[in-house]
């Protein structure tokens, strides 16, 4: 019987033009008892709730780790030692020593092994936020310009290692390319 009231108020709501698929699916509804109604709409709510904290939660999860990866790194005295060294190379050795400087062993070579951590940490950096563990808009709003200048920087060095392993950087290649289109 719900059943043939139902066929009978959607066909009279669409003998008018002017009227929607909404007032049919009102008109339907109304035909339903109230109880099972607001046990739906209050599992639809609950549920619509859970999704957005864990996401919200998610968010914050994420925006806090990266933030305190980034103070980690500027208080690690091996990363600042590291940085120091890394700078002093890209900044004073030319593209060709850069190269060169690629195929010699971090074990041997200090200004080797600070440009491998450095652009070793901007591979994980850039894998964590590829792959949404790290929060890229905030690491992107402190690091960009030192981010895309240590690239270009070492550039030559990242080509010298990726002769031999195409994959090397391939992470930090991808999020640099991404930044500097952005141009923010």
């Amino acid at each position: 019987m719900a059943e043939t009231a139902a066929t009978q108020a959607a066909v009279e709501l669409s003998d008018g033009p002017a009227q929607s698929c909404w007032a049919i699916f009102v008109s339907c509804l109304q035909l339903v008892p109230t109880p099972i109604w607001a046990a739906i709409l209050s599992v639809t709510a609950i549920i619509t709730a859970a999704i957005f904290g864990a996401r919200w939660q998610r968010k914050i999860a994420r925006e806090t780790l990266t933030f305190n990866t980034i103070e980690h790194q500027l208080w690690d005295k091996d990363y600042i030692d590291a940085r120091k060294l890394f700078i002093k190379a890209r900044d004073s050795m030319t593209p060709v020593e850069l190269t060169d400087l690629s195929k010699q062993a971090s074990v041997t070579n200090e200004n080797a092994a600070a440009v491998r951590a450095i652009l070793n940490n901007y591979e994980v950096m850039s894998l964590g936020m590829l792959t949404g563990v790290l929060d890229e808009k905030l690491y992107k709003k402190y690091f960009r310009g030192t981010f895309l200048a240590d690239y270009e920087g070492a550039k030559p060095f990242i080509q010298g290692v990726q002769a031999k392993n195409k994959k090397a950087y391939k992470e930090y290649e991808t999020l640099y390319e991404r930044w500097r289109a952005n141009g923010q």
